[in-house]
This record gives structure tokens, sequence and C-alpha cells, in this order.
């Protein structure tokens, strides 16, 4: 093969890898695909989803990975600086030496069903000024990355404007803080701990320290033990991210 042949040949290899890249990166980012004269209403909407979505990490997290669990102790706090006291209920992951803690794919759905919910609240308290809006369905599907959680929501959306009709649907939202972690990290501290009658402090030390997260422990009700994981390298809320659990003491 001839020096000019083998020169068009890289040419034309370079050109279709670029392509392909191209292409993955506007599927993966429907935003790149949007006219721009709607893209103020695909933002507003997408903002929603973002709230919302930070809102059910934030609710879920709380309460051990659930909108409302079912299995739970009970805790009661004030709130700072003021004379409110607040309660919240935190699902039980140790119960009588079993491990009733809940799957990755549970809490997803979990936060699936939360965005569904409240996204579409949201949205209807949007002003689209001289834009015309019609609001379908929303399904979400949520992962857990170890870094991240992602919201792929299909929420189809009718948009006019003057004579001009867009159709949204594809919506991807992702949130970075370290949920996938700090499961995995929870995951090893319930398989600790379900043997044991009390709570292995050392064991809690030595796993906090070697992963760089704290862990504080709060009596709630009914001999319920409450368990904090703090995370020191996810921002959250203002504040680094938190994930609740409790186990079940007889005394």
């Amino acid at each position: 093969m001839k020096k000019g042949q083998t020169t068009i040949f890289i040419l034309m290899a370079v050109i279709i890898i670029a392509v392909i890249i191209v292409y993955y990166s506007v599927e993966r980012n429907p935003i790149n695909k949007i006219n721009s004269e709607f893209q103020p209403v695909y933002s507003l909407v997408e903002d929603c989803i973002r709230g919302t979505g930070e809102d059910a990490i934030y609710y879920t997290s709380l309460r051990g990975g659930y909108i409302e669990p079912l299995n739970y102790s009970y805790i009661e706090y004030p709130i700072e600086n003021t004379s409110i006291i607040a309660s919240h209920n935190i699902a039980y992951y140790i119960y009588g030496n079993k491990n009733i803690m809940p799957s990755k794919q549970e809490i997803e759905k979990e936060l699936s069903d939360y965005v569904d919910g409240f996204t579409y609240f949201c949205t209807n308290k949007i002003n689209f000024k001289e834009y015309n809006v019609t609001l379908g369905d929303i399904e979400t599907n949520t992962v857990i990355e170890e870094n991240k959680v992602i919201f792929n929501s299909k929420f189809s959306i009718t948009t006019f404007k003057g004579e001009n009709t867009v159709n949204f649907e594809n919506f991807i939202v992702e949130i970075p803080v370290r949920m996938g972690f700090v499961y995995d990290i929870v995951e090893q501290i319930v398989e600790k701990e379900k043997q044991r009658e009390d709570i292995c402090i050392s064991c809690l030390y030595e796993l906090s320290e070697e992963n760089n997260f704290s862990i504080n422990m709060l009596e709630g009700d009914d001999d319920g033990i409450i368990f904090i994981i703090t995370d020191k390298k996810s921002e959250f809320y203002e504040d680094n991210y938190k994930f609740y659990f409790a186990k079940y003491i007889e005394i």
C-alpha cells in the first residue's frame, strides 16, 4: 500500500471515530438537540427535576433509604435557634440479629417515586411566560453510583410558542453525592453488627478512619440505636452528606 493511501485510510478512521464520539455525546445530553428558542422551558423543567432529586436524596437518606419506612425507630431533636421540636422515623437495618437493610434497587425506586410525585407539583407552579406548555406523565429511573445519583426521567412535555411546537421527553440529571459509596459502607457495618448484642465501637472507628467518614450514634425509641454516617467528601445541602439507619437492641 502506498504512503498516500495509508494517510487517507488513517484520516477516514479519525473522522469516523470523531463522528461516533459526537453522536453519543449528543444522545447522552438531550439538551444539545433542543431548539434554542425553547431552551428556557427545558431548563426550567430540568431545574425542577434537579431540585426534587436533591430533596429525594436528602429525605430518603434521613429515613434510611425510604420515603416512609415501615419498621423504624423514632427520634426527636430541637431545631437550632428555634423552639420547634422536629422528629422523623429511621428504618431499622438490624433487628433481632437479622439484616433487613433495603437493596440498592429498592432505594433507587424510592428515589424515583419521590421525583415522579414532586416534580409534577413543581412544574405546575412554573410561570412559563410566553410559552404554552402541556405536561404529560413522568416516569423516572434512578441509578445510584459510587460518586453520584443519576435521574433518567421520561417526562412528556409539549411546548407551543406562536406557530412553533416542540415536544420534550428525555431529561438526565446527575447529582454529585457519594450515596453509592456510603451505601457500601453501611452494608459493611450492618454485616459486622448484626450478630452483636452491643455496638463494636472499635470496629466502627477503624472503618471510619480507613474510609474518611464519621459515625455518630443517638438513642431512639423502642431500644433503637440511630447511626448517622457523615461523608466528609460529599458536600450536600450546604453540609456534608449524611445517611441514617437504626439497630434494635433488646435491653
